[in-house]
């Protein structure tokens, strides 16, 4: 090598030169600072390569944990988030895009034939029972109103109708009338549906769709919006207004007003006048709420026969157009008449039905009761003069209801010879018949 003060040269094992006693290894001194600078620049420019890249969504600060060893960078755990997998929960999700996307578990044709398989043993459980057991819509799902039971996946399961390969299946079973998806722009029932079909109960199965909801019946297979289902779900609800079931109540209020109005809709009904007319009617039952009334009446002279009728609200919104409509009379010669009154009215409050079965009204004409001594109590007593007649009598072989002519109320009932009992009003009355007898006969009774 060359000395580079004298440029003599060198030797390479030397570290002083020969000739001028110059220091040696000058070149190797710059390599090496030249070396630190040229890490420096890489480092610099390998950090920067790394913040582009974790701007990109690329690379976390991770990253540098990994290289330095320091596992500190992932000590806090990161919240796993809801999984798109998991279904809504019910329909009041929102509808359309909003809803989570679900992946289809099986396919198109494997779930058509587990809904296929489902609505035929839902037939086969209508085709059991539905000739005895009054077989209804409550809310829009299918019910069983003598076994005051839900027809669910796992009911069909238990009882036999289906295999328990089915039990797991989210599947509802809805009962509802086609008519009511009028308007609904994602149904098209099948266009020749004739107007018996329409108005008629029919078995929807629903279940979860990534877009709302699947409908399949015998129409068809459609999708719905679940806010679209939600409106029929409300329409077939009948606690919606939240005013509850009225007796004819004492006093004013809205359960006044909703009695005097379905006495007044039975009246004109009748063509008979609501204001001079109130005298000739006798109120046997009476229930009433915001959208429905039913009422059992018997008119002067005739107080062993029932009538029977079933009222909807005309105008919800009390404006002046409020009053109730009759909808159904005597629906009691009716096979099923809570069937009936289902089908007509889908959103009757079954509480609106009397306590006891108005296709098993059995009464006795007032002669018969006379002739048969009814009366005879009341004469002993001198509550009643001979040949006098009380003021409102009506009854069965076993009880009747009597009330003379100073408005003092009676129970009579049969012990080997008829026996009296005095109550205060009505409801007293219902009360002592209900403790008396298992099905007291509640349609004697007078509801003033």
């Amino acid at each position: 090598m060359l000395c580079h003060k004298c440029h003599t040269s060198t030797d390479a094992t030397d570290s002083i030169c020969k000739n001028c006693g110059a220091s040696l290894h000058k070149s190797g001194r710059n390599w090496s600072k030249f070396a630190r600078i040229s890490i420096i620049t890489l480092v610099i420019a390998a950090f920067g390569v790394y913040v582009l890249l974790y701007n990109l969504n690329m690379i976390d600060f991770g990253f540098i944990g990994d290289i330095f060893g320091g596992s500190e960078a992932h000590a806090e755990e990161t919240v796993p988030q809801e999984s798109s997998e998991t279904p809504p929960s019910s329909y009041d999700e929102a509808p359309g895009d909003e809803a989570p996307v679900l992946p289809a578990r099986r396919s198109e044709e494997e779930q058509l034939s587990v809904l296929g398989s489902i609505l035929s043993s839902v037939d086969s459980y209508l085709a059991t029972f539905q000739s005895v057991h009054p077989i209804i819509s409550n809310m829009g799902y299918l019910y069983n109103a003598a076994a005051e039971r839900f027809v669910t996946i796992e009911s069909l399961v238990n009882q036999g109708f289906i295999d328990a390969v089915y039990a797991d299946e989210d599947i509802f079973i809805l009962y509802l009338r086609p008519m009511d998806f009028e308007g609904i722009e994602e149904i098209s029932l099948p266009s020749g549906l004739n107007t018996l079909d329409s108005e008629a109960m029919s078995v929807f199965l629903a279940y979860e769709r990534p877009t709302g909801i699947g409908l399949y019946s015998r129409f068809g297979h459609e999708i719905i919006f679940r806010e679209n289902l939600n409106a029929i779900f409300e329409f077939y609800n009948p606690e919606i207004e939240g005013l509850g079931v009225f007796r004819p109540p004492d006093g004013s209020g809205v359960g006044a007003q909703l009695f005097a109005a379905a006495i007044r809709a039975v009246l004109e009904h009748e063509g008979l006048d609501p204001l001079g007319s109130r005298d000739y009617i006798d109120i046997r039952y009476l229930a009433a709420d915001g959208m429905h009334a039913f009422a059992a009446v018997s008119f002067e002279g005739q107080s062993h026969i029932i009538h029977n009728y079933v009222l909807r609200l005309r105008d919800e919104e009390w404006g002046e157009n409020w009053g109730y409509d009759v909808i159904a009379i005597n629906v009691e010669m009716l096979i099923q008449p809570i069937v009936s009154i289902n089908t007509l009215a889908p959103n009757f409050n079954l509480d609106l039905f009397p306590d006891y079965d108005i296709s098993a009204v059995h009464l006795v004409p007032e002669s018969i009761l006379i002739n048969d001594g009814i009366l005879e109590p009341f004469i002993e007593m001198g509550l009643l003069q001979e040949e006098e007649m009380p003021h409102f009598i009506s009854g069965t072989n076993a009880f009747a209801y009597i009330i003379i002519n100073t408005f003092e109320r009676f129970i009579a009932y049969h012990d080997g010879g008829w026996n009296i009992m005095p109550v205060d009003d009505w409801r007293h009355a219902e009360q002592v018949l209900s403790e008396m007898t298992v099905n007291p006969p509640l349609y004697i009774i007078r509801q003033e």
